[in-house]
């Protein structure tokens, strides 16, 4: 069954080369969005969250990813090594977790709608899916 209010948020990164001075993930909410995070071998800067089923990668926008996150980090910008683009599921009123069977019997979990804060509340979530998952767990009405 569709779930009227889920939407994608469509979300827009660069990777660039490792940044030898960036050690933690930096992350900054207020308009414009903008995240840094390093990896083993790179860097992902960010990003977008538009409401769009588009996947393709837009050369402007990874301008202006790469400029923010320069300008925050204080850092020259780097090389774009790539673009991604990605969909994160979003629910309008508020994610979904919780407890259901399927025609067969068996038990399932709606865990989703999280959008582009999935990671974020990942941990919480799978403590909360551990609970409900349990035998004894009622599912909710």
């Amino acid at each position: 069954m569709r779930d009227v209010d889920l939407e994608p948020h469509r979300g827009q990164v660069a990777i660039v080369p490792k940044i030898g001075t960036l050690k933690r993930a930096t992350v900054c909410d207020d308009a414009p969005l903008m995240y840094a995070i390093p990896r083993t071998n790179d860097c992902v800067f960010g990003g977008t969250n538009d409401v769009s089923d588009n996947l393709d990668p837009d050369p402007a926008t990874t301008l202006t990813i790469v400029a923010e996150c320069s300008r925050v980090l204080e850092i020259e910008k780097p090389r774009v090594i790539r673009e991604r683009v990605g969909l994160r599921p979003f629910r309008k009123s508020g994610l979904r977790l919780e407890k259901g069977k399927l025609l067969d019997g068996r038990t399932m979990i709606h865990n989703y709608g999280h959008g582009g804060s999935g990671f974020t509340l990942s941990w919480g979530c799978a403590e909360n899916v551990f609970k409900i998952a349990e035998p004894s767990a009622v599912a909710p009405d």
